[in-house]
């Protein structure tokens, strides 16, 4: 296999690689267990601004220390025209939110981002897990 392959594969699975939550953590989280210590709304944002809203979000309650940070992205719209493909079907924040945040400097900060609890917004929303970050 090309290094490239790899590497693609590697990016668009986010899923088994990136989930570095311990497995008790990750059960309160998708029940809703535990209350997310900051929200950040992307709603109504252009792709551009919410990307730097969230790494900017990110960045600053890492340094706060703080540890489970809720994103709501929304579901995205869906047009009439689009109905029958498959690839329109979420929304162009939801899509890229894990990319945004994995390409980043802040990527060895992230422990995890995962759906978020019905509760909590569900499909139109994530959770962003990062590791504790001690401040003296």
């Amino acid at each position: 296999l090309k290094p490239n392959i790899i590497n693609k594969k590697y990016l668009n699975n986010y899923q088994l690689q990136d989930i570095r939550i311990d497995k008790n953590k990750l059960n309160l989280l998708k029940r809703g267990k535990i209350k997310p210590e900051k929200i950040l709304d992307l709603h109504g944002l252009t792709s551009v601004e919410a990307k730097r809203k969230t790494i900017e979000f990110t960045t600053i309650n890492f340094n706060l220390g703080l540890r489970l940070l809720l994103i709501i992205t929304g579901k995205g719209k869906m047009k009439i025209n689009d109905i029958n493909r498959e690839d329109l079907k979420t929304g162009v924040l939801r899509k890229s939110l894990k990319s945004w945040l994995y390409e980043s400097d802040l990527r060895p900060n992230i422990l995890g981002v995962v759906s978020s609890h019905i509760s909590h917004g569900g499909e139109g929303a994530f959770y962003v897990y990062l590791k504790n970050n001690k401040i003296l």
